[in-house]
């Protein structure tokens, strides 16, 4: 039965936010994320190697994806994963699991809490989760895109110093791409943070920059009222659909609608072990 609905999940997230999982819906990205934001000052610069990072993070898939095959077991969940120390940690009762909880610790320490806050990239989800290079790939499934306006662009790389997934990098803006990097999770960061608004949400089949936007009811010959009252209706009805049909409001809706939903089991039971939490420790202090 979990197998099952975590298949459901997967198969409704995919064409519904893509990657867009990872930024918006994943309960373990929260870790990194909160970490990543720790101080101003980030003094580990990973921006030249974006491209290493993305690359590692699709070899790893590969060798897990192999391991798995080749053990007939879930090699990144006994071996790898750091949320293990916060979630289903096993105990400690001879080498082989001495072992597996030193890497589990070691890679939640470093990979979620030590280098998102040197660098401010989510380390672990853009570098190591397979999960996530999983997604990048079904993610093509997703109506949705990150493009920039090669046009617009000053290659300031303000996007890039600020995208968590490494999904930008020198090469996306020198050689005009037009569009985030596979590994894009449609966060947003970048979108935020450039100076001359080149970057946007666009869905996946409208990926440059709209013409400025004419009236759609044009008269040749009709009286200067009527023409000035339709035209302004005109105006006003498409100026309403782009409003709602606007991919950056349909997107973020759907990622937050499916964010809610995904984790209102875990928010309820959060708050009862918090309470149940402060109800154990006044009666011990009582």
């Amino acid at each position: 039965a979990s197998i099952g609905t975590m298949l459901v999940i997967w198969m409704v997230a995919t064409p519904a936010i893509g990657r867009g999982w990872c930024s918006w819906a994943c309960f373990f990205g929260g870790w990194e994320d909160g970490f990543s934001r720790l101080g101003t000052k980030k003094p580990l610069k990973l921006l030249s190697r974006h491209r290493d990072i993305r690359a590692f993070q699709f070899a790893f898939l590969i060798f897990i994806a192999l391991m798995s095959l080749m053990l007939m077991a879930a090699v990144f969940c006994e071996w790898f994963c750091p949320f293990k120390v916060v979630t289903e940690y096993w105990p400690i009762l001879d080498v082989r699991s001495l072992i597996a909880g030193v890497l589990f610790i070691g890679l939640f320490v470093a990979a979620v809490g030590i280098l998102p806050a040197l660098s401010g990239k989510r380390t672990q989800c853009s570098g190591l989760c397979p999960f996530g290079s999983f997604q990048s790939l079904c993610g093509k499934a997703s109506p949705y895109r990150i493009v920039i306006d090669t046009g617009r662009c000053t290659g300031c790389m303000a996007c890039a110093k600020a995208c968590p997934f490494c999904a930008i990098d020198e090469n996306t803006i020198t050689a005009k791409k037009g569009q985030a990097e596979l590994t894009c999770a449609l966060c947003g960061e970048c979108v935020g943070k450039c100076p001359v608004k080149a970057i946007r949400w666009a869905f996946v089949f409208d990926k440059q920059p709209k013409p400025a936007i004419k009236p759609a009811i044009k008269l040749a010959i009709k009286p200067a009222i009527k023409s000035a009252i339709l035209a302004k209706t005109g105006r006003e009805l498409g100026q309403f659909a782009r409003t709602i049909l606007n991919p950056e409001r349909v997107f973020v809706f759907t990622a937050f609608i499916f964010s809610v939903v995904i984790s209102g089991q875990f928010s309820v039971d959060a708050l009862n072990r918090i309470a149940s939490l402060l109800l154990v420790s006044l009666r011990v202090g009582g």
